[in-house]
């Protein structure tokens, strides 16, 4: 009777251990296919649906922007400060893609907000970001809002802005109207253009008009290897723009 149920328990321990197994290599598999930055997962560009490209240059005048207005190629990110996988990007491959692209002289990119409903803080900060961009402080104010992204409260957004040295009576009054207009204005293009999720990136060529003729298009972002190998052949193909 003891060894009966001795064995009866070893079966169920190995049942057990089974499923166990099972279940960790459905979650490798899967995040390495829901996250296309994760390492080792699949191309990201090979696994994105065809989607719509805009059939004529979008216009980015007056947008955030780090990079030369000489660069053959830009770079559009629609972003959201709440979005984790919009952090990943900003932590993991644009500083790669700034250094060797941006501070190069080859590639700009240009920022556009696009807070989601699903995050509650995600437009106050957008806000904010707007309001320090008037300052000339967007990329100040945009690493600070990633870099502590629990953390979007009026009150922490209020304690970023007097760290960055801005002029406070401004960014509250900009709060209220300015930069709410330029968030409102990024939205309305990025719907124009069918964003649905963030982060969204339009890469393209610049016009002899400043706009850019998009190329590719995709969501959820890149493994950085990905986003260089992109990147290199526009830059191969592309001409600069002539006046």
């Amino acid at each position: 009777m003891g060894w009966s149920r001795f064995r009866i328990a070893l079966e169920i321990t190995a049942l057990v251990m089974a499923i166990l197994a099972c279940a960790s290599i459905i979650w490798v598999i899967w995040s390495k296919t829901a996250n296309p930055l994760a390492p080792g997962s699949k191309s990201a560009l090979a696994r994105q649906p065809q989607a719509t490209l805009p059939t004529e240059p979008i216009a980015v005048d007056g947008l955030p922007a780090k990079g030369s207005l000489t660069a053959a190629v830009e770079v559009v990110e629609f972003s959201d400060f709440q979005c984790p996988y919009c952090r990943q990007f900003s932590e993991t491959v644009l500083p790669t893609i700034d250094r060797d692209y941006v501070q190069t002289g080859k590639v700009r990119i240009v920022f556009e907000s696009f807070p989601l409903q699903i995050h509650k803080d995600a437009q106050p900060a957008a806000v904010a970001a707007a309001c320090a961009a008037r300052q000339n402080a967007f990329w100040p104010m945009h690493d600070a809002l990633f870099a502590s992204q629990s953390e979007l409260s009026a009150t922490s957004l209020e304690r970023r802005a007097r760290t960055l040295g801005l002029d406070f009576a401004a960014f509250t009054q900009c709060q209220a109207k300015d930069g709410l207009e330029d968030v409102r204005r990024d939205m309305a293009e990025g719907n124009r253009l069918g964003v649905g999720g963030t982060p969204t990136f339009f890469v393209g060529t610049r016009q002899a008009n400043g706009h850019i003729k998009v190329t590719n298009r995709f969501a959820g972002g890149l493994p950085v290897t990905d986003f260089e190998s992109m990147l290199d052949h526009l830059l191969e193909t592309t001409k600069l723009p002539t006046k």
